[in-house]
């Protein structure tokens, strides 16, 4: 149960009043209780207020054109077979140029080591010669 509020003597805010002057005006037949402060009132003036202003935004909402939806996404293919085969050409022709590489490689350093074993022979002749 909400509490009314008290004021001293001459300090009330205009629109309230007290209860002789209720019973002055004929709000209080019978001496009951206050049925009703201030606040209760302007409360429920404001609820006929924002029900007012939510039947006007409803309508509006309603009167609008909605928005398109956006497109939906095509989902990207996997590439199938097509992708596999070209990642194993691929792999595959990579894997021989390393193979290729390889080959040239160990036939350099065969032919170096030869060379080198030919000079140092060499060398070793002419120093038995001097």
């Amino acid at each position: 149960m909400a509490t009314l509020p008290v004021f001293r003597w001459h300090l009330a805010p205009d629109g309230y009043a007290t209860r002789r002057q209720l019973r002055a005006r004929g709000l209080r037949p019978g001496g009951q209780g206050v049925a009703a402060a201030k606040d209760a009132v302007e409360a429920a003036h404001n609820t006929e207020q924002l029900a007012l202003i939510q039947a006007v935004l409803t309508a509006q909402q309603l009167t609008q054109h909605p928005a398109p939806a956006a497109p939906q996404p095509v989902p990207q293919s996997s590439g199938g077979a097509g992708k596999w085969i070209g990642i194993g050409v691929g792999a595959s022709v990579f894997l021989l140029t390393v193979a290729l590489s390889a080959v040239a490689v160990a036939i350099s350093v065969v032919s170096l080591t030869v060379c080198v074993l030919v000079l140092r022979s060499v060398w070793h002749d002419i120093r038995k010669s001097h």
